[in-house]
């Protein structure tokens, strides 16, 4: 794969006042986190239609571009937010589910 031009990644950064355009991470709360974020082809770059341009990428954090690796046919922005939007409900409800699990089986024992 082919490392995007730190120049186009600052541009996304700039574009994105350093938040994931999915999620809404905010890379600016520590380097770490700055140094993390990558690119997203908008539309994909599966699409073959997608270009290392300001306008062909967005600023976006590593578990959100993971999460739509398999969403290659999704192609605009709003598309791909929302599927992000709904992947993350429904870990955050996974998530409180099992917590609630644990505090029942220790208020239970």
């Amino acid at each position: 794969m082919a490392r995007i031009n730190e120049k186009l990644k600052l541009g996304a950064f700039v574009a994105a006042k350093g938040k994931c355009v999915y999620c809404d991470l905010d890379s600016r709360v520590h380097i770490s986190v700055f140094c993390a974020m990558e690119v997203d082809h908008v539309p994909p770059h599966a699409s073959k239609k997608s270009k290392d341009t300001p306008e062909g990428v967005v600023l976006c954090c590593p578990h959100c571009n993971k999460m739509l690796a398999s969403h290659k046919n999704v192609l605009t922005v709003e598309e791909r937010r929302s599927i992000v939007q709904k992947g993350l409900a429904e870990k955050k409800q996974d998530w409180f589910n099992s917590w609630m699990q644990i505090l029942d089986q220790q208020t239970n024992s």
